[in-house]
């Protein structure tokens, strides 16, 4: 039997006991606890998406790749043009916040 399930949201390998039942079919879900909580926070979103897109680039590219939510903060302002960083829904502007650049 398994006593570890990758989560869908951070993939990290996590003990089964950190994925709640279903109460529609009895078997675990496939988000851990902390991504299930932070689900509605605009902040984990939108770090989630970078690390998405960041992610992508680095398997098409053959570069590892190691990051999770915890390894980087998203500053209010930009600490080299000294600008607002604001995040546009489903889109990206001059002030979108970036991990790196193509």
């Amino acid at each position: 039997m398994k006593h570890t399930k990758q989560c869908q949201i951070c993939k990290h390998t996590l003990p089964i006991e950190s994925y709640r039942i279903r109460s529609d079919t009895g078997k675990r879900r496939n988000q851990c606890r902390v991504c299930e909580r932070n689900y509605g926070n605009p902040e984990f979103k939108l770090k989630q998406g970078m690390l998405a897109g960041a992610r992508y680039r680095a398997k098409t590219k053959g570069v590892p790749f190691d990051l999770d939510e915890k390894s980087f903060e998203i500053p209010a302002i930009c600490p080299i043009l000294r600008i607002p960083l604001v995040s546009a829904e489903g889109s990206m502007n001059d002030n979108s916040p970036t991990l790196d650049r193509k």
